[in-house]
């Protein structure tokens, strides 16, 4: 039986804060800032050492936040603790 997460008796408003279209699409783009900027710096558009602290890591900084910001809704979502 397939059951979504209108139908769980998990959902409440963490449902509301379920992933879009937007937030995929933002999450995607932080994570390919990484072969992004292997890309640039193969075709010597810049230097790994500028790409990454530039770059990189505030690009994955972001994506930590956000794993950390649903980390508690998707527990909810899923029922996994």
């Amino acid at each position: 039986m397939n059951t979504t997460a209108a139908q769980s008796p998990n959902s409440s408003a963490a449902e509301t804060r379920a992933w879009n279209w937007r937030s995929r699409i933002v999450v995607f783009a932080l994570a390919s800032t990484s072969i992004a900027c292997l890309i640039g710096h193969f075709y010597g558009l810049f230097t790994m050492r500028v790409a990454v602290p530039v770059v990189m890591m505030p690009a994955f900084v972001l994506l930590g936040m956000i794993l950390l910001r649903n980390r508690r809704t998707a527990n909810q979502i899923t029922g996994i603790p």
